[in-house]
């Protein structure tokens, strides 16, 4: 009797010391289990204050009963260390494989060699020949490099999902089953949690990866659904798995009326919304009503999951610290946004139509390249927070005068296309078969948009406006903000050929290659343009803004823009096959390939360069690089 007595102050005691020294219990705690937050501590003092008041568990071992509760507890804060441990190991990877394998280009490799593993397992995509174009209109598919860190995705969160369980029972289950079942449901919980960060990061405009890696915002964009569906994944096999085991477990029926209960059925169900609703048709018809859902219900699946476990667990658990880790990154994406803004601060864009189908908007008082956000806040009542991306086209600065064939202006002077920077003026002198281009240029940007639905229908409905329409500046978002980017072509001895392929208003992604890839003296190599466009008018627009050097012609479709040879195709397809055999064959020297424009050009461009890639002509390989200036949604 006394040495049960002494057995209980005993537990008593160490049953306060133990709550004193367990950091899981002290509210706003921070890090996570295992890494900051010590669960359990210590284990003895534990188990004797659980041995007071859990009902005896019959059992044959030798033991004191404390004794089975200390197994139970080791084991449960192992398996959370654990489970902080995968968290970690697939946040961390996440970010840091992209860098890694960002990294690998500095090696000296051989030029042959780079362009063969780009060929083979880099650009061409995974299945068929589409990747910028959507597949049955449902989906993107990603290219065999893009497809390999999705596949790494896939088995990180797989294999960690299904690792480091205990089967050694205690007195807390009553089957092996039973302890590993719930366990494996707290780990996709968890799990889900850590995959969130990495879900808004791979969104972001200014997500540090784009700095830190040479891969573009499409890609990381195409990652980001790819990861919110494994997300999405956990979510759901943390709820069916637990909604099992309150239904086949006595004294489990209650939970269904908890509020943790009700806030992680709720944020369920929101994960499954974002993703269903983000599907491709969806996306392209209703954009801008995708895109105020999509932040909205996000807000929403954020506050229910911080609720789920704050309910439960408070924070001491530091569960809601991946949540934390989520807000942090979108504020600061969201930050940045706001700096890029002010820096640029309001200005006013002039609506100039070229034809039926093209315009420009002029915007003085900037300077930006690479391509900028355009918020317009007073072209509509309801859609004032929209923003939409947009390539510069060019920067002016002075005048100049440019001699053109007038054969082909007549064509433009047929259309009757009015334009306030171009100035058409006869030359003078007996029959001459040139005119003279004088542009006035103002300082300021300059973007070229194709008329489709949505934002730019409107702005086409408005017309010009002659005291401009209010718009704020969100930019440059260009290869400049990288550190670690290769995509800013410039010659070199391995790659001292440029070849730009632009389809209408691509015209604008390949013309700041074609303006970088020069040497201050003699030219290492070539710079060609094949351009296809609808219309003269928009071929006329752009020639009159070039500031390279004076534009001359031999034939109606053959141009040089200063050091650049210009072949047009105005009113028909180019023949890109044909264009990349001829150019690949007769370089001498690697090439960079650069294209923009229609995604079916873009994706014709990706395949038939990929399928001479991993040829030799003439016995020789062919050295080429690929840049893609398209942005996929």
């Amino acid at each position: 009797m006394a040495s049960h007595s002494w057995f209980s102050i005993l537990s008593l005691v160490l049953a306060v010391l133990g709550t004193a020294g367990a950091d899981v219990t002290s509210p706003g705690a921070r890090g996570f289990i295992g890494f900051g937050i010590t669960l359990y501590d210590p284990y003895c003092a534990f188990a004797c204050t659980n041995s007071l008041y859990v009902p005896l568990n019959c059992t044959t071992e030798d033991l004191a009963i404390y004794r089975l509760h200390e197994l139970d507890i080791r084991q449960g804060a192992s398996e959370e260390i654990n489970n902080s441990l995968y968290s970690l190991i697939t946040l961390v990877t996440g970010a840091g494989l992209p860098i890694a394998a960002s990294l690998l280009r500095f090696l000296p490799w051989p030029a042959s060699w780079v362009t063969k593993v780009h060929a083979y397992i880099i650009d061409p995509p995974l299945v068929g020949s589409k990747h910028s174009t959507p597949v049955w209109s449902l989906g993107i598919m990603p290219t065999r490099g893009q497809a390999l860190f999705i596949l790494y995705l896939w088995v990180v969160n797989v294999v960690l999902s299904s690792v480091g369980y205990s089967t050694e029972l205690g007195l807390w289950y009553d089957t092996v089953k039973a302890m590993v079942t719930r366990n494996a449901a707290n780990r996709f919980g968890v799990l889900c949690y850590a995959n969130v960060p990495l879900v808004v990061l791979y969104a972001g405009r200014n997500n540090f990866l784009l700095w830190l890696t040479n891969w573009s915002h499409s890609t990381f964009l195409l990652l980001h659904r790819w990861i919110a569906f494994i997300c999405m994944m956990h979510a759901v096999l943390h709820s069916v798995v637990y909604l099992q085991i309150a239904l086949h477990t006595e004294g489990w029926a209650e939970e269904f009326t908890e509020p943790y209960w009700y806030w992680g059925s709720a944020g369920t169900i929101g994960f499954v919304i974002l993703c269903v609703k983000s599907i491709q048709p969806i996306r392209q018809r209703i954009y801008e009503i995708f895109l105020a859902a999509h932040i909205v219900i996000t807000v929403l699946v954020i506050v229910c999951s911080y609720k789920h476990v704050n309910v439960k667990y408070t924070d001491a658990w530091g569960y809601q610290n991946w949540l934390w880790m989520a807000c942090a990154v979108w504020g600061f994406d969201r930050l940045v946004r706001l700096g890029r803004q002010v820096r640029a601060g309001f200005k006013r864009a002039y609506f100039t139509p070229i034809d039926e189908d093209y315009y420009r908007l002029d915007i003085p008082g900037i300077s930006a390249d690479g391509h900028v956000y355009l918020h317009f806040p007073a072209i509509s009542t309801w859609r004032f927070w929209e923003n939409h991306p947009f390539s510069v086209a060019g920067v002016t600065y002075q005048q100049e005068t440019s001699t053109i064939d007038s054969s082909e202006m007549s064509n433009e002077k047929e259309k009757g296309v009015a334009s306030n920077t171009v100035a058409v003026l006869s030359s003078s002198g007996s029959g001459s078969d040139t005119e003279s281009l004088t542009i006035r240029k103002e300082s300021g940007i300059a973007v070229y948009i194709r008329r489709q639905s949505g934002l730019t229908a409107i702005l086409a409905k408005k017309g010009p406006c002659p005291r401009g329409i209010p718009v704020f500046v969100e930019g440059s978002y260009n290869h400049k903000m990288t550190f670690l980017q290769e995509d800013h072509p410039e010659p070199t001895h391995d790659f001292p050929n440029l070849l730009c392929i632009a389809g209408g208003v691509g015209i604008t992604g390949v013309l700041p290659a074609l303006d970088r890839f020069n040497t201050a003296g003699k030219p290492l190599g070539t710079r060609k343009l094949f351009w296809g466009a609808r219309t003269w008018p928009l071929v006329r627009d752009v020639e009159g803004m070039q500031l390279s050097g004076p534009v001359s012609s031999s034939t109606a479709t053959e141009r040089r823009w200063g050091e650049v040879d210009v072949t047009l195709a105005v009113g028909e397809r180019l023949d890109v096959r044909r264009i990349l055999t001829e150019e690949l064959r007769q370089q001498k020297g690697g090439t960079v390939i650069v294209v923009c424009g229609p995604s079916g050009m873009v994706d014709d461009v990706r395949c038939i360069a990929s399928a001479l890639g991993r040829h030799n002509e003439n016995g020789k390989p062919v050295v080429m690089k690929l840049m893609i200036e398209s942005f996929t949604w």
